[in-house]
């Protein structure tokens, strides 16, 4: 089985979410067992920090500092701290000091298991990981307000010491402006410090620099002269890297998770084309923050940027909004979406698939997960697989315009020189991946604001091509959002739906042409789907 997904284990998933009795070393290596045997999985990357070390560290606070595992609720590490939202209260904790009292480093041991398979065994660092940062600005430095969940556990006593290290003191609008400053010498040798040991600590295969968990490291205005500091952080990677080799006497590579747009990584600090040139990272990652899907990612552009000798793999995940104005609550997720950004990235040429927090899967859903595992790697399984495609928005940097197909009105406010909307007609841009079988099922739903009345002379065409409306709306992913929270406001934002039959062989390869032409009124255009169900699935 041919071997291209590549998967972050998110390390409070294991201890947060499997039970005691899992942790062993029987426990440690069935969970490695579950994503190699008989998968198309090629790499595993264990995560091993957040603001704080996940394991007893000799250069960062351990997580588990200062909680006594005897103690009642209410002592003051776990004061503002949510008990009763499942595995990240003291279930994590106790879990992960029963595996330290067994002294058994699970990190070891599931890159081991990795071995088995022939898959490798990396390690994530998440390098400016901001959870519970606004929250405890908020709760406890100014008393604002209150706050009971588990994400206060998370800041370090090195962030509270040290305010001045925070890349924007004078507003907390979100957790990213308490994120460290990078642009300051201390800040880079205290997240030096713990790539330094991981090297040191572990026989691996690869080491990831996760600059995407949570994405932006400098003082507001201050990303471009900062740029040559975080590439010369990672020149000092390299380094490391170079000695973890020569000790360990095998490869170990470097990677690293960054947006997918490069305009993106430039505004935020990133210098991919110069870590491209000076061969800095062996593995490429693209991805967004939120985890949203990548849809228009430039993957031909990345390939002549990077060169041949740079795995290059993209996130996939099937979540995305219809646009992005309706942020949280417009949430949307289904393992179509999943499948058709799957087959659309894998046409593109990406080496490897990425799932970032897909992990949490193993526990809440096994078997659905594990067939995904089976079957998202390759044209030859997804072929026969349903799938949907929707249009892509990109992911932006503060003061970077934001990418979006979607809302448009059906009327054109103005008719301007921009080719996107020369006149009245709408034009999308739908990603398929390869073309489907000719026996395939394919619909392109479109969803509106409100109620619309065609014209007679309202027309549809795909690739050039007319396409024939019908009735029947049940079979689209909108109406069986996964998110159950997300489906009111979705209907309530997108109430009124059109179907119409695309013949496969009107489809192209990749990028399809869709044109709406008399399409008139006071709606929006907020929907646009292309799904595709194999023959057994349309019949039924």
């Amino acid at each position: 089985m041919k071997r291209t997904l590549f998967i972050n284990e998110d390390d409070s998933h294991f201890t947060s979410y499997h039970p005691r009795a899992d942790m062993t070393r029987e426990g440690i290596e069935r969970l490695a067992d579950f994503y190699c045997d008989n998968t198309q999985v090629a790499g595993v990357l264990f995560c091993v920090n957040y603001q704080k070390a996940l394991y007893k560290s000799a250069v960062w606070e351990y997580l588990c500092d200062g909680y006594d595992p005897g103690g009642p609720d209410d002592q003051l590490f776990l004061r503002h701290v949510d008990l009763s939202t499942g595995g990240h209260g003291r279930h994590m904790l106790d879990n992960m000091l029963a595996l330290d009292r067994q002294g058994l480093d699970r990190y070891q041991l599931w890159i081991d298991r990795c071995r088995r398979y022939g898959v490798e065994g990396w390690l994530t660092l998440r390098m400016n990981d901001c959870h519970g940062l606004q929250e405890y600005r908020q709760t406890i430095e100014q008393q604002t307000g209150a706050y009971h969940g588990w994400a206060l556990m998370f800041p370090s006593q090195q962030w509270k010491a040290h305010p001045e290290w925070r890349r924007a003191t004078y507003r907390e609008e979100r957790s990213l402006e308490g994120a460290f400053d990078f642009g300051l010498a201390e800040v880079r040798r205290h997240h030096l410090k713990l790539v330094a040991e991981a090297l040191e600590k572990w026989d691996l295969d690869g080491i990831e620099l996760d600059w995407l968990r949570w994405g932006m490291h400098f003082r507001p205005g201050c990303e471009s002269e900062c740029r040559v500091l975080l590439t010369g952080f990672m020149e000092a990677v390299r380094a490391l890297v170079r000695e973890a080799e020569h000790r360990l006497g095998h490869p170990v590579k470097l990677g690293v998770r960054i947006p997918a747009e490069i305009e993106v990584c430039e505004a935020l600090g990133y210098d991919p084309l110069v870590w491209a040139t000076e061969k800095l990272a062996d593995q490429v990652t693209l991805s967004s923050f939120g985890g949203m899907s990548l849809g228009c990612a430039p993957i031909a552009l990345w390939r002549r940027v990077l060169g041949d000798d740079v795995r290059l793999l993209a996130h996939c995940c099937g979540v995305q909004a219809p646009y992005t104005a309706l942020g949280l609550t417009g949430l949307f997720e289904h393992d179509d979406l999943l499948r058709g950004e799957a087959a659309a990235l894998l046409n593109r040429g990406v080496d490897g698939l990425y799932f970032f927090n897909k992990c949490y899967e193993e526990s809440s859903r096994p078997a659905e997960f594990k067939q995904l595992l089976q079957t998202l790697g390759a044209a030859e399984t997804l072929r026969d697989q349903p799938r949907a495609h929707l249009p892509g928005h990109g992911v932006a940097a503060p003061g970077v315009p934001a990418r979006g197909q979607l809302p448009v009105p059906l009327t054109n406010p103005s008719v301007g020189y921009d080719y996107a909307r020369l006149e009245s007609s709408i034009t999308l841009r739908l990603d398929t991946g390869f073309v489907p079988a000719l026996d395939a099922g394919v619909m392109l739903y479109l969803g509106f604001s409100e109620t619309i009345e065609l014209a007679e002379h309202s027309e549809l065409r795909i690739n050039g091509r007319v396409l024939a409306r019908v009735a029947d709306t049940s079979g689209a992913v909108l109406r069986n959002n996964q998110i159950e929270r997300c489906l009111a406001p979705l209907a309530q934002a997108i109430p009124f739906l059109l179907a119409y039959r695309v013949p496969p062989e009107f489809l192209h390869p990749a990028e399809n042409v869709v044109e709406l032409s008399g399409f008139t009124g006071a709606a929006e255009l907020r929907w646009a789907e292309l799904g595709v169900r194999a023959i057994a699935d349309r019949e039924r």
